[in-house]
């Protein structure tokens, strides 16, 4: 089992691993112990669309077609012409799974999540934009989670 966990603007001192005083990131700090830490790292991007897209691709902003932040709605997405790391997995046997944000392109069907290496996803084809009543995708259909604050949706 491969678990990739990817958060937006999360630095080292947020996990209590790194002894951080104010961190409390039990299951995380586990997850570290009985895993890898990759604490030698960098971002080949500012944004999270590039930085995404490089990481399921291998390849640069300037390569992958996303040298940029994906506007909502915005024309545009990882390029169709790249095998994406959740499609090698999956073409080894792996069952690819992504919950939470995708932001490598909505704007045609062919840019989704399991048209490029993904069996399910549930989460946000774009960036988290509001945090009430969010606009989320669940079992392949888009619904508005009413009267819910992002951070407590879960299943």
């Amino acid at each position: 089992m491969i678990i990739f966990i990817v958060a937006d603007d999360m630095g080292p001192w947020t996990l209590g691993i790194n002894k951080s005083p104010n961190a409390f990131t039990p299951a995380l700090d586990k997850l570290a112990q009985e895993g890898a830490i990759l604490d030698h790292c960098f971002a080949n991007a500012p944004v999270c669309s590039p930085s995404r897209a490089t990481l399921i691709s291998g390849r640069y902003p300037s390569e992958n077609g996303v040298p940029d932040l994906i506007g909502q709605g915005k024309p545009g997405g990882l390029s169709l012409n790249l095998k994406t790391f959740p499609e090698l997995l999956r073409s080894n046997g792996y069952t690819t799974i992504l919950v939470g944000k995708w932001h490598l392109g909505e704007y045609k069907p062919e840019y989704l999540p399991t048209k490029r290496g993904y069996d399910y996803f549930t989460g946000f084809p774009h960036g988290g934009l509001r945090s009430m009543s969010p606009k989320i995708v669940i079992d392949g259909k888009p619904e508005i989670a009413a009267g819910a604050y992002t951070p407590d949706l879960q299943d």
